[in-house]
């Protein structure tokens, strides 16, 4: 197919220049042994996972692509993706940091053993952009869409740094990629981005954001390796100034 051709094959070759160059680094800079160079060049940097999980939905866009033409079984897998990777977790961790650990452990034993690896995961957010992308959202949607990505940008916060001093350490419950708030957030970006794109007034703003998206590739490729160079040779990471300069 010619996805393989123009994303698997490239993603691929990519990994292997990049997790050759970061790795080639550190063994320069004597921070890694050879067969810890060779494993890490196989797993990749921790950020990478990124990449994987390009290059598996990128294995699967054919059989998505299909899936997409029918109306009716998108908007069904979406909603069913949506419980099953999004809401049915999300109430399980907010019952357990509650009190409630059974039910998560209820949720795990149960729902683990539901097998829906074609709609669950990523797989949620690569169909909720297309269909996003595709439809024609009203103000009022898109506004409630805002507003609720505000509040669980608050909330992210706030509950993050409640259950942390609860806990005594890092609770990173609230800021994984399958949480309310990370959806109405992802979502709410897409929608003004794209809005924003039609205004007519704003031809310099969107040159800004092509640029950013041509670009942000890119950048997440480096960013780690440029935080881990400050730290090591300067002496320099989010740890020596304050918290929200950070």
């Amino acid at each position: 197919p010619m996805g393989y051709v123009y994303f698997v094959l490239p993603l691929s070759g990519l990994m292997i220049v990049f997790f050759s160059f970061v790795n080639i680094l550190d063994l320069i800079q004597g921070q890694t042994s050879k067969h810890q160079a060779l494993e890490n060049a196989l797993k990749g940097h921790f950020h990478l996972w990124f990449l994987y999980m390009l290059i598996g939905l990128y294995m699967i866009v054919p059989i998505l692509r299909h899936l997409v033409r029918h109306e009716k079984l998108l908007r069904y897998l979406l909603i069913l993706s949506f419980i099953f990777t999004v809401l049915i977790p999300q109430v399980a961790s907010l019952l357990s940091h509650s009190g409630h650990e059974y039910i998560y452990s209820l949720y795990s034993g149960v729902v683990g053993r539901l097998s829906l690896p074609l709609g669950t995961g990523y797989v949620f957010y690569f169909l909720l952009g297309y269909r996003l992308s595709t439809v024609t959202v009203s103000a009022r949607i898109r506004h409630a869409v805002y507003a609720l990505a505000l509040l669980g940008a608050a909330a992210t916060v706030l509950l993050t740094v409640y259950f942390s001093r609860a806990d005594g350490s890092t609770d990173e419950s609230f800021i994984s990629n399958f949480t309310f708030m990370a959806v109405f957030e992802g979502s709410a970006l897409f929608l003004l981005a794209k809005e924003r794109a039609k205004a007519p007034r704003t031809r310099v703003g969107c040159s800004i954001l092509r640029t950013l998206s041509r670009c942000s590739f890119g950048i997440y490729l480096c960013h780690a390796m440029v935080i881990e160079q400050f730290e090591r040779l300067l002496g320099f990471s989010t740890l020596s100034c304050p918290t929200l300069l950070a």
